[in-house]
């Protein structure tokens, strides 16, 4: 009888505490806030759509380190990105590597970036978890698994890739060309004149994360140049 008398008590209070959130949904949060954050999501999601991603890979481990690759999300004729050792968009020279290892691919449904494993012989990790077919040498293929940036896949057992998944392509170095401040642009239209100083920066480098690099380099424009190339 007591155990009866808890469970209904239960059950009222979680029906009464219901009853509570539905009526402070309807007085504090009206459905025209519902609509709005509804359309703030979809706008955030078409916006997601529209700019793409970009995914750079770097090979940080084994026979073919310092290999690097990019590929933008809508760049369709470039995807999926196969890895191995043969016939790949990154061919990685390294024995324990399958001639088609692994391949990453766009997910156009979920806005993700998805690794699989192709049913190599030696297996893919990811951050040191195996993403291969249980059965592994069975040439099964795994389950696709979503990457995020700094991931890390290793192929075999000695090479590593790098991952980075950011709004631009990691591996095209910005620059900026230096502009002449001296007095005479100012009497030729006060236009800015291109020099010879150029600047350009690279953050993160790839593979030192918390590093990047900033550099100017000065022509003939002089000093005034290079410090107007940094600004």
């Amino acid at each position: 009888m007591l155990w009866w008398g808890r469970r209904l008590s239960i059950q009222l209070k979680n029906l009464v505490s219901k009853r509570i959130y539905l009526i402070w949904k309807r007085i504090y949060f009206p459905s025209f806030l519902q609509e709005l954050l509804l359309k703030i999501k979809t706008h955030n999601i078409s916006c997601v759509r529209s700019a793409g991603s970009w995914l750079s890979l770097e090979v940080i481990s084994g026979p073919s380190v310092g290999l690097q690759y990019a590929v933008h999300s809508t760049n369709t004729s470039k995807l999926p990105v196969k890895l191995g050792r043969v016939s790949s968009d990154m061919i990685l020279k390294d024995s324990e590597v399958s001639g088609k290892h692994a391949q990453i691919t766009w997910n156009s449904t979920k806005l993700k970036w998805e690794l699989v494993d192709m049913g190599s012989l030696n297996g893919t990790l990811l951050n040191s978890r195996s993403v291969s077919h249980p059965d592994l040498g069975s040439r099964k293929w795994g389950h696709p698994v979503e990457l995020a940036s700094d991931d890390i896949i290793t192929l075999g057992t000695t090479s590593m890739v790098s991952v980075r998944i950011s709004s631009q392509n990691e591996f095209q170095t910005p620059f900026r060309i230096g502009v002449a401040s001296d007095p005479m642009a100012a009497r030729r239209g006060g236009r800015e004149l291109p020099m010879e100083d150029v600047c350009y920066y690279k953050w993160p480098l790839p593979g030192a994360n918390k590093f990047g690099l900033f550099c100017v380099c000065d022509g003939h424009g002089g000093a005034g140049a290079a410090q107007s190339a940094v600004k």
